[in-house]
C-alpha cells in the first residue's frame, strides 16, 4: 500500500466526519420537532434500556435485569409511605417533554407485577411537576402476572416553563420490603 495516498485520504475522511458532525442544526431542529410531535401523538414510553434511568431515593431498592424482549426494573421499599414523603423511584422528564403534558389531561400506564421473593401487596404512583403543588399518590394492588395499571392526572401549567416533571413510584406502601417488577411506563395525552 502506498502511504503517500493513505495520509491525505485519512485526513480528508476525518475532516468530512468532523464537518458532518458540526453541520448547522436545521436537521437537528427538524428531528427535535418531529420527536415532540410523535410523543404528543403516540405517548412517551420508558422501557428496555431506558429503565436504567430510574433513580432510587432513600428507603428504596432498585435493580434492573434482562427479560425476554427488554429489561425489567425490580423495585423494593424498606420504609413506609408516610405523609409528605418524597421517597420511591423517580423517572425525570426533561422540560421539553414535560411541556407537552403541562395543563393537559394525561394518562400514565405502568406495566407491572409483584416481584419475588417478597411481593408487594400495594404500591403507589404519582406524576408531578417539580416546583408545583404535588399530586396525590394513587394506590394500586399489583397482580402476579404483568398487567397495565393506569391513572389520569392534569399537571399544572408552568407559567414560566422549563420545569422538570417526574413520575414517582412507591413499590410497597407499608415499607415491608415488598417489591414490584416494572417493564414499561407510558404517558399519553388524553385531550
Amino acid at each position: 500500500m502506498r502511504t503517500g495516498l493513505f495520509i491525505p485520504s485519512a485526513l480528508f475522511a476525518s475532516a468530512a466526519m468532523i464537518g458532518l458532525a458540526l453541520k448547522p442544526g436545521w436537521d437537528d431542529a427538524q428531528n427535535w420537532r418531529e420527536t415532540m410531535r410523535r410523543i404528543e401523538q403516540r405517548g412517551f414510553i420508558v422501557d428496555g434500556e431506558a429503565l436504567e434511568d430510574l433513580e432510587a431515593t432513600l428507603g428504596t431498592g432498585l435493580d434492573t435485569e434482562p427479560v425476554r424482549g427488554g429489561r425489567k426494573a425490580i423495585i423494593r421499599a424498606y420504609e413506609d409511605l408516610g405523609e409528605g414523603r418524597q421517597h420511591g423511584v423517580l423517572y425525570t422528564l426533561t422540560p421539553a417533554v414535560a411541556g407537552i403534558f403541562e395543563g393537559r389531561k394525561i394518562e400514565i400506564t405502568l406495566t407491572v407485577r409483584t416481584a419475588e421473593p417478597r411481593p408487594s401487596s400495594m404500591f403507589a404512583a404519582r406524576f408531578f411537576m417539580v416546583g408545583s403543588p404535588q399530586t396525590e399518590w394513587r394506590r394500586f394492588e399489583p397482580g402476579e402476572q404483568y398487567e397495565e395499571i393506569s391513572f389520569e392526572v392534569t399537571p399544572p401549567k408552568d407559567p414560566q416553563g422549563g420545569n422538570l416533571a417526574r413520575i414517582a413510584i412507591w413499590p410497597d406502601v407499608k415499607g415491608d420490603g415488598g417489591g414490584i417488577d416494572i417493564v414499561r411506563i407510558r404517558i399519553r395525552v388524553l385531550d
